[in-house]
């Protein structure tokens, strides 16, 4: 079992949730209706609406992503200022942006709004990532953390039906409204019935008491710098995919439901294989869960460059690549919780939000390149990016026992004085 470092009240009892973590869930599923359409749908929309080629389309998503690193190197430190729950909500107010691009057929006004939704998601993440930390206890964080990005699966296989009909029935302009309308839901439930972490004021005043430790500081530490290309390089692959799989099934099929319909199928295998991962993590570590995962993307990549021509083969890998994407966002809270301090967890989350994006950015510019020369090779490409990722996994293991010796010597050295 790999070691924890880390001791906080637990807030759930076993096989019991508890009220504050079944409302975060629920947040959650509102949330991934949201994130799972917007995201999916937004290059085929400009393709469609502004006529721009898979290029032209992943300079414009990488746009986004870049105002999204942009706000990545603030998140953590918002997380620090306003707390886990008001930073939350505010990066999740920004799906209000998401929504109402659709409305629009100007370039730059779409792009704006584009990238303050981007932006938004950077803010929200690390501090939904360390809400989650906080509110939960150490002997069932693998399973709470499963649950809490599955739940955005599951809200994007219950969204995704209902986008699909709505587009080919209403177009845009009710796709959008809907979005708006459930934007506006989610952020004031969110503001109103959400829970402040009990443990927040000390970890507050510890993580400001160090402030002047920067980013800098923090890539620094060997641990943190292989969480962030263990970060890294599965986004490339999920910021390629999400972005060339919509566009060439809506190519094959000519039908926004065919997508939605994938997008469905996807986001149910990717529910199931993160459960395994969060119970794998809790009983046998997060080592081998995330090699697993690791193991099943690359073999889902080389699998799709070999049928990206075909329906069933975007449709098989496609779904295998996302759930094991998803399930390596799953076990993130795991593998910091094991490798930083509880004060430094807002600041690393950013910092792992920033290669997040950058993934996203490298993903999107490279598959939408390299899509144009055959549509089987960005998924060549990511699939032998991935490769070195089982060795950083074997060498974060080494780091994190190393640390968790060492704190242990520093603790019983000052129980000795």
């Amino acid at each position: 079992m790999t070691p924890k470092l880390r001791s906080v009240p637990q807030t759930t009892t076993p096989g019991v949730l508890s009220q504050s973590v079944i409302l975060l869930l629920l947040s959650q599923v509102l949330s991934g209706m949201l994130i799972t359409t917007q995201f999916a749908f937004f290059p085929i929309f400009i393709e469609e609406r502004l006529g721009y080629t898979a290029a032209i389309i992943s300079i414009c998503v990488a746009l986004g992503r870049a105002m999204g690193m942009a706000a990545s190197l603030v998140g953590g430190s918002l997380v620090n200022q306003l707390g886990h729950k008001w930073s939350f909500v505010l990066g999740t107010g920004a799906f209000v942006f998401g929504s109402v691009l659709f409305l629009f057929d100007t370039p730059w006004l779409v792009l704006l709004f584009w990238g303050l939704a981007a932006a938004g998601l950077s803010i929200r993440t690390p501090a939904g990532q360390s809400y989650t930390i906080q509110m939960t206890g150490a002997q069932r964080l693998g399973f709470v953390s499963a649950l809490y990005t599955l739940s955005v699966t599951v809200g994007g296989a219950l969204g995704n039906p209902g986008a699909g009909v709505l587009l080919d029935r209403g177009g845009y302009r009710a796709f959008a409204l809907g979005m708006l309308a459930i934007s506006l839901l989610t952020t004031g439930g969110m503001a109103a019935f959400l829970p402040t972490p009990t443990s927040e004021a000390s970890s507050r005043s510890a993580a400001q008491a160090k402030s002047s430790h920067h980013y800098g500081n923090l890539i620094r530490r060997p641990a943190v710098a292989v969480l962030g290309l263990i970060r890294f390089l599965p986004t490339a692959y999920y910021g390629m995919s999400v972005i060339i799989i919509p566009l060439l099934i809506n190519r094959l099929s000519g039908s926004k439901t065919t997508v939605a319909l994938y997008l469905t199928v996807s986001q149910v295998v990717a529910t199931g294989v993160q459960l395994l991962a969060g119970w794998a993590a809790d009983r046998y570590g997060h080592q081998r869960p995330s090699m697993t995962a690791f193991g099943t993307l690359i073999l889902s990549a080389a699998g799709l460059a070999a049928f990206s021509t075909h329906l069933w083969g975007l449709f098989v890998f496609g779904a295998l690549g996302l759930g094991a994407a998803w399930s390596l966002a799953a076990l993130l809270p795991c593998q910091v919780s094991d490798a930083v301090p509880d004060e430094d967890h807002g600041r690393v989350l950013g910092f792992l939000n920033l290669a997040w994006n950058a993934g996203m950015i490298v993903g999107s510019l490279m598959g939408g390149a390299l899509v144009e020369i055959a549509t089987g090779l960005p998924f060549l490409v990511t699939a032998l990016m991935n490769a070195p990722a089982i060795l950083l996994l074997i060498i974060l293991s080494r780091l994190q026992h190393a640390t968790a010796e060492a704190k242990s010597s520093a603790a019983k050295a000052k129980e000795a004085i």
